[in-house]
């Protein structure tokens, strides 16, 4: 991933998390817009709520994607250090979040079980459960599609296109979003010309390349599906003389196809001084009345200068 800012993480950041160890989280809510409390609204979306989360548990931060893992909040989410954090979202009686209860890490293992302990086989960029309730996770770096079967599991490799080794080494796959019946759609952060990222399409258990249509500057980080196959897709800017940047895109489940260009429809974009860092992670709870409630995280790095942050949203659609 693209570093928001250039920083050495702080001594904190590199302790290696115990298995299943009990996190106190704490939740300061946050306002869509500081200036301007009023505003609810951004493009399509409306905000529904917002946190600011921190911890004192030494290694906490840096998740770079999470995905729900049942239907009464639950969710994995991955560090980019090699962990999982498990836990379940809290929500007051109009349906805001409201925290992180019940969380605890466990470190991830590589394919001979034992626990990862280094940064460049241990940087987790995505996270999606699959059909069969497993967890699929990409990695950077060490560019790789592991499935495991629960967050205490010994991984298994999933097949993926040789070229997928030839990314850049801190530009990899950063999105992975699991079709209806079991495709799979997965989107790189290396961006070539005319502002093309890679990305790759399984359907039917064979692999076809495809492409995402980037454009000033948004980078892909994370993707999911919606039940109808529609697609949405997190993407991040970062400038140093525009900062940081979010924005929020569309793709419709007839567009993915082998060897097309994804030119997604944007639902949403946002900037400082609107409720915003480094967002990385996106996952949704479809709702009986047809809206979407969209739920994003930030990976702050483990940097001082950076937030955890949990947005939700409700898109009308």
């Amino acid at each position: 991933m693209i570093r928001v800012v250039a920083a050495v993480l702080v001594a904190a950041g590199l302790a290696w998390p115990a298995a299943a160890e009990p996190i106190a989280i704490t939740a300061r809510p946050l306002p869509l817009n500081p200036e301007n409390p009023a505003q609810t609204t951004i493009g399509q979306l409306r905000y529904v709520a917002g946190l600011d989360l921190a911890s004192s548990r030494s290694g906490f931060g840096g998740y770079s994607g999470f995905s729900f893992a049942g239907g009464d909040g639950r969710f994995v989410a991955i560090s980019d250090l090699g962990h999982f954090l498990s836990g379940r979202m809290t929500f007051d009686a109009q349906g805001r979040v409201t925290g992180i209860a019940e969380a605890d890490f466990e470190p991830m293992r590589d394919r001979r079980g034992r626990i990862i302990t280094d940064k460049q086989r241990g940087d987790a960029e995505a996270v999606r459960h699959d059909t069969d309730g497993s967890l699929l996770v990409a990695f950077e770096r060490y560019h790789r599609l592991w499935r495991y079967a629960s967050v205490t599991a010994v991984p298994q490799a999933v097949e993926v296109p040789a070229a997928v080794a030839e990314l850049p080494e801190n530009e990899g796959l950063e999105a992975v979003a699991v079709l209806p019946g079991g495709d799979l759609l997965m989107l790189a952060e290396a961006q070539g010309p005319s502002d093309l990222h890679q990305g790759w399409l399984r359907r039917g258990g064979r692999w076809s390349v495809l492409a995402w249509q980037g454009s000033n500057n948004f980078v892909p980080t994370d993707a999911v599906a919606l039940r109808n196959g529609d697609v949405l897709v997190l993407q991040r800017r970062f400038t140093w003389i525009g900062g940081i940047a979010a924005r929020l895109g569309l793709v419709r489940a007839r567009d993915i196809e082998p060897g097309a260009t994804l030119d997604p429809e944007t639902l949403a974009e946002w900037s400082p001084p609107l409720a915003v860092d480094n967002m990385e992670g996106i996952d949704i709870v479809e709702r009986p009345d047809g809206a979407v409630d969209i739920f994003m995280m930030s990976d702050d790095n483990r940097n001082p200068l950076q937030r955890f942050l949990l947005l939700q949203f409700r898109w009308q659609r």
